[in-house]
C-alpha cells in the first residue's frame, strides 16, 4: 500500500507553541536532527509528514497503540530518510520547502511490520518479528528500568515466580530491573538475586502493605511496572494498582493477583494514565469478562473460535475487554490472542510445556522489557511470540515435553 501525506509548515510552527508538542510527537533522534538543521520548522514538517505517510501505508493511521513517536524517521549517512516501526525499516521519500512538506511511503501492510493478514485477525509471522537494534552508544536507561512487584509469604513458590519475571526482563534486553517484594521476604530473595536490584516493601506477616511514599521512590526513572506475580488479592494490592494506574504514565502490566483485584473492582483502572496491559489466562479472563469461571477454566481453546460466553466468540469478548479497560489484553491460550480492542494478533508459537507455573511471569517480564522500545501492542504481541519460541527451543534441547521448567525457557531467550 502507498501512503502519501502533505503537511503545511505553518501547522507545525503553530504546534511548536505548545511546550509538550516536540517531545510528545518526536523521538530524541528526530529532535537532534531538527536541531542539527538549524531548528527549522520545515524540517519537522517533513519528519511529521513522513510519519503520517507511514501509518497511511500500513493502513492503521495513528491509534492508541501506534502513536507518532512510535514511528521514527531516521537518516542514512548520505542523508536519505527512512522510517522504523517496531524494529522494521521502511523507505520513505520527503520533500519540503518553507511552506509545505510532502512524503511518500510504500509498505506491504500488515506484513511489513511482521504480521500476515488472515481475515478478522492478523497472524504473527515468525520470520520478521524483531526489536529495534541496540545502539552502539547507549546506556541502561535507554533499554528501560522495569519494576517487578510480587511475592507473598503465604503463597508457595511465590518467591520463585516473581524472581522468574525479573530474570526474564534482563534476558529480554531490559536495562535495569528492580524486584520489589515484602520486606520480610528479602532474605529469601537475596540468596537468588544477582543482576536484579532488590527493594523491600512495607509488609505485615509477610504480606504486602501499600505505602505511597515507597512507591514514589520506587517509580523514579521507571519505564514499566509488572505487578501481581505470586501475590494474593488484598486491600494493599488494590491500593497499589489504583495508585499505579493513576499516578504512573509508563507501561503497567497486571498479572495474577493484580488481575484478581481488577476482576473484583473493575472500575479501579478507569481513567488511567498508564499504558495498561492485561495478561489473563482463560480462567482469569472469565472473571474479567463477568462470565462464570467454570465455563472456561481449564479450557484454553483456540482463541479464534467460538467459545462459552453466550455463544460470543472469544476474539470478540477479548476485544470488548480491551475497549472496556482501555488496555492491551493478552489472552493466554494454545493460540494466544493479543488486542487493543481494534487490531487483533494471533500467536501460534509455543508448546504445552508452557502449562506450568512461572510461564505467565516470564511473559510479563518479556513484555515489560520490550515495552521500552516498542508500542504496547507490539511489545505484547512480540513478547507472546518470543515466549512461545523460547519454550519450543527449550523442549527441543531437553528432548522432553514434560521436563521443561520456567528457568529453561528463560535460558533460551538469548538465542531468539
Amino acid at each position: 500500500m502507498i501512503g502519501i501525506d502533505i503537511t503545511e509548515t505553518a501547522r507545525i510552527k503553530k504546534s511548536l507553541e505548545n511546550p509538550g508538542f516536540l517531545r510528545r510527537v518526536f523521538t530524541a533522534s528526530e529532535i537532534a536532527y531538527y536541531e542539527s538543521r538549524g531548528r527549522k520548522a520545515e524540517t519537522l514538517a517533513g519528519i511529521f509528514c513522513a510519519k503520517e505517510a507511514v501509518v497511511k501505508a500500513l493502513g492503521t493511521g495513528f491509534i492508541k497503540s501506534l502513536a507518532p513517536a512510535d514511528v521514527e524517521i531516521l537518516h542514512t549517512d548520505s542523508g536519505a530518510p527512512y522510517a522504523v516501526v517496531a524494529g522494521i525499516k521502511f523507505d520513505v521519500s520527503i520533500s519540503h520547502n518553507r511552506t509545505t512538506a510532502v512524503a511518500v511511503c510504500a509498505a506491504d501492510a500488515p506484513s511489513a511490520v511482521g504480521f500476515r493478514d488472515s481475515g478478522d485477525y492478523i497472524l504473527l509471522a515468525p520470520d520478521t518479528v524483531k526489536l529495534p537494534p541496540r545502539r552502539r552508544v547507549s546506556n541502561k536507561y535507554d533499554y528501560g528500568k522495569t519494576v517487578i512487584i510480587g511475592g507473598s509469604k503465604h503463597m508457595p513458590g511465590a518467591v520463585k515466580l516473581s524472581f522468574s519475571a525479573s530474570r526474564a526482563v534482563l534476558r529480554s534486553g531490559g536495562g535495569l530491573c528492580v524486584l520489589a517484594v515484602p520486606g520480610e521476604l528479602l532474605p529469601a530473595y537475596s540468596a537468588l538475586a544477582s543482576e536484579q536490584m532488590l527493594f523491600g516493601l512495607s509488609s505485615r506477616g509477610g504480606e504486602f502493605v501499600f505505602d505511597e511514599r515507597e512507591f514514589n521512590e520506587l517509580l523514579q526513572k521507571t519505564d514499566a511496572v509488572a505487578i501481581g506475580p505470586g501475590m494474593p488479592p488484598s486491600d494493599g494490592l488494590a491500593r497499589a494498582v489504583d495508585f499505579l494506574a493513576h499516578s504512573f504514565d509508563g507501561t503497567l502490566i497486571l498479572d495474577a493477583g493484580a488481575l484478581s483485584v481488577l476482576a473484583k473492582r473493575p472500575n479501579i483502572v478507569d481513567n488511567h494514565i498508564c499504558k495498561l496491559i492485561l495478561t489473563p489466562h482463560a480462567g482469569e479472563f472469565a472473571r474479567l469478562d463477568s462470565i462464570d469461571k467454570d465455563d472456561t477454566d481449564g479450557d484454553n481453546s483456540t482463541a479464534a473460535t467460538p467459545a462459552d460466553g453466550g455463544g460470543i466468540p472469544v476474539i470478540t469478548r477479548v476485544k470488548n475487554a480491551a475497549k472496556r479497560f482501555n488496555a492491551v489484553v493478552v489472552y493466554k491460550a494454545d493460540i494466544s490472542l493479543i488486542t487493543d480492542g481494534g487490531v487483533v494478533y494471533l500467536n501460534t508459537s509455543g508448546t504445552p510445556t508452557l502449562a506450568k507455573g512461572g510461564s505467565g511471569d516470564i511473559l510479563s517480564g518479556i513484555i515489560a522489557a520490550f515495552s521500552k522500545r516498542l508500542p504496547p501492542l507490539f511489545a505484547a504481541a512480540l513478547g507472546s511470540y518470543t515466549l512461545g519460541k523460547s519454550a519450543e527451543s527449550a523442549q527441543k534441547k531437553l528432548g522432553s515435553i514434560e521436563s521443561v521448567l520456567a528457568g529453561d525457557v528463560i535460558l533460551e531467550l538469548p538465542d531468539l
